[in-house]
């Protein structure tokens, strides 16, 4: 299994996070005020911000140049990812109000809320984190390592909330597919697992800058 997951794993997990996100987009966007809610939050999460998540992973080996266009990749990602998550926010919330229900009475809603907080919480220690945009070189260097730390688990959770607030959505009534639905449960659910099986290898990954201790890598952004 681990030999599968390192030839052909990276590949696996892009053709899940495309044809899952799609499916479940397509198979709920009836044009209906409510249908964009789970169209943009599985593109949201399960797109954007789990292919952003992997990158965020893979360029902690890179250096120079080919790291910077990587960081931009992974901003460019969450970014399209939290704007999928704003309308898809305002989607429900403003459905709901519209026809008078209450909010976050679910399990999916109460990870859902979350997962959005934190979609909007985490850019913003993303921004300061990235020395190019010149908001990190402000502050004193002790703070450095502690930031990006935060940052990226604040990311890591996000993503993972966010997965599971799909997981629990897909078999709401509103959005039920009959087996579909389970069988779209599980791609989520490998698309977590992958994830957390690079996170886990995560300091197995030769770092830049030349880290001399796991605990030093786990902190080179």
């Amino acid at each position: 299994m681990s030999a599968i997951l390192e030839t052909h794993g990276a590949s696996i997990f892009h053709l899940l996070c495309i044809g899952t996100s799609l499916a479940v987009a397509f198979s709920v966007l009836d044009g209906s005020r409510f249908g964009y809610h789970p169209s943009c939050m599985a593109l949201a999460y399960l797109l954007f911000m789990a292919e952003g998540a992997l990158t965020a992973i893979k360029f902690r080996s890179l250096e120079g140049p080919e790291r910077t266009t990587a960081i931009w990749k992974h901003a460019s990602l969450q970014s399209l990812g939290v704007l999928f998550a704003i309308i898809g926010f305002y989607a429900i919330y403003t459905n709901k109000s519209i026809h008078g229900k209450p909010h976050f009475t679910s399990y999916h809603s109460y990870a859902g809320l979350l997962a959005f907080v934190l979609a909007i919480v985490a850019p913003l220690g993303g921004a300061v984190s990235f020395k190019r945009l010149g908001l990190l070189t402000r502050l004193p260097q002790q703070h450095w390592a502690p930031i990006k730390y935060v940052h990226r688990k604040v990311g890591q959770v996000t993503v993972f909330v966010g997965l599971l607030a799909i997981v629990l959505a897909l078999t709401h009534k509103a959005v039920y597919l009959g087996i579909v639905s389970y069988l779209l449960q599980l791609c989520v659910l490998a698309v977590a697992a992958y994830l957390a099986h690079t996170l886990a290898n995560a300091a197995e990954i030769p770092q830049a800058h030349g880290a001399s201790s796991t605990r030093q890598s786990m902190w080179v952004y």
